[in-house]
């Protein structure tokens, strides 16, 4: 068998794969598409996700340069997340995904 139709993926493929498919992840990224956003106003729209799982979700995507903390030290402290240029260019990936399931997807 050639290594052309070898199945496994690359380790940077697989490692793509993963951090798209952690629950949370789409949303929180499609949330922070438009402008950056304070905790509670991420927590808002994402209906079901708790507060200990959005903290840790943004932690993740923070470690991976998916998201940026912003913290403006003036009075009162203002904490915010934005999107990194590597995340903006998430969102037409996951449209596609979003245009897949659309068409293939049952529930």
């Amino acid at each position: 068998m050639s290594d052309e139709h070898n199945p496994t993926l690359c380790p940077k493929v697989e490692k793509a794969l993963s951090i798209f498919s952690r629950k949370w992840v789409g949303q929180i990224v499609l949330v922070l598409l438009n402008e950056p956003k304070r905790f509670c106003e991420l927590a808002q729209p994402i209906d079901g996700i708790s507060e200990k799982m959005l903290s840790q979700r943004l932690k993740e995507l923070e470690k991976e340069d998916i998201i940026k903390k912003v913290i403006e030290t003036k009075s009162p402290l203002k904490i915010t997340y934005h999107l990194t240029e590597k995340g903006k260019k998430m969102a037409p990936i996951l449209n596609e995904i979003e245009n897949w399931s659309e068409e293939y997807v049952t529930i």
